[in-house]
This record gives structure tokens, C-alpha cells and sequence, in this order.
């Protein structure tokens, strides 16, 4: 009878240290999260597009209200929002919604979510949002709600919406 080149013994543990390493290596890739992109003050590249993202599916082009996330430059927006009107322990998780919802999409679509179109992306939001499980659900509604105050917070669209501030003080463009 011929030898084996590698035991069973062998085979598993090399196996389980394989699984190991790849568990490791994605928990590293989840947990470091990447420098803010050049003229953005908390949200890299990556993170930029996929706000944009997310930010169409909910508000594209031809809405009812009138402009499109894009148009208004909501990404930017939303790192304003975070950078300068939220406290800074308030960027960190949503960065970690934004992955979690990249690694979802993946998982239960087998796309990325910025290769998904924006009807699947819209569905997607709905389908973590109607979760029973509240964690998930108010990571969520907390995203959407940054989403909207970005968006809402324009001039053109608050035009748009019948909006007028009964503030005294000059309003800013």
C-alpha cells in the first residue's frame, strides 16, 4: 500500500489554520477603516461612493422632489454633516453601516453594492430597514436619516418641498 503525501491529521489542521488566516484577514479589513479622500474630512474614496450610492437609490434622478443626490454633491455633503455638525464618535459606526452594507449586498445579492442598480440598492435598504432585528434596523434609519439631512438641508430642494425658514438671520446659498 502506498503512503500518503499528507495525512488527515495533517490536512485538517492545515485546513482549520487556512480558515483561520481568511477569518482573520476579514475581520482586519472590516475593523481598519481607510484615510478621508482628498477634499472630504471623514469619508474615504470607497465610503464616498457608496453614500452616493445609497444616497440615488433613495433620491434619483427624476424624483418627485425634484434634484437628484448627485446633483446637489450629497456625498460631500454628508461628510460636511458628520465632520463638522455631528460628534466624531457619531462618523465610526456609520462608516461600519456603509461596510456591513457592502459585505450584505455581497452576501445576499452576490454583487457589490455599487455594481447593484438602484432599485436593487432601494431594496436593499428597505429589506435591512423592515429587519427584526433593531440593531440592524436603527443603524439604518440612523444612515437614511443622515442621508436626508444632507439632502434636505439644499436650498433647491427645500425650494422644491414649499420649505421657507421663518428665521430672521440671512439665509447661507
Amino acid at each position: 500500500m502506498a503512503q500518503a503525501l499528507i495525512s488527515r491529521r495533517r490536512l485538517i489542521a492545515g485546513s482549520v489554520l487556512i480558515a483561520a488566516a481568511v477569518t482573520a484577514g476579514g475581520a482586519a479589513w472590516f475593523a481598519i477603516l481607510d484615510e478621508a479622500a482628498p477634499g472630504a474630512q471623514t469619508l474615504s474614496e470607497q465610503e464616498l461612493l457608496w453614500v452616493s450610492a445609497l444616497g440615488m437609490a433613495l433620491f434619483p434622478v427624476g424624483n418627485a422632489i425634484g434634484p437628484s443626490f448627485d446633483s446637489v454633491d450629497g456625498a460631500m455633503r454628508v461628510d460636511t454633516l458628520l465632520s463638522e455638525y455631528m460628534l466624531p464618535k457619531a462618523a465610526t459606526p456609520l462608516r461600519y453601516v456603509l461596510k456591513s452594507l457592502d459585505i450584505g449586498a455581497r452576501m445576499s445579492m452576490g454583487a457589490p453594492l455599487l455594481e447593484l442598480d438602484q432599485s436593487t440598492r432601494l431594496q436593499l435598504l428597505l429589506d435591512w430597514s423592515n429587519q427584526e432585528n433593531v440593531a440592524r434596523r436603527a443603524s439604518l434609519d440612523g444612515l437614511k436619516s443622515v442621508l436626508a439631512i444632507a439632502y434636505f438641508d439644499v436650498r433647491e430642494v427645500q425650494k422644491a418641498v414649499g420649505f421657507t425658514s421663518r428665521c430672521h438671520v440671512e439665509e447661507s446659498p
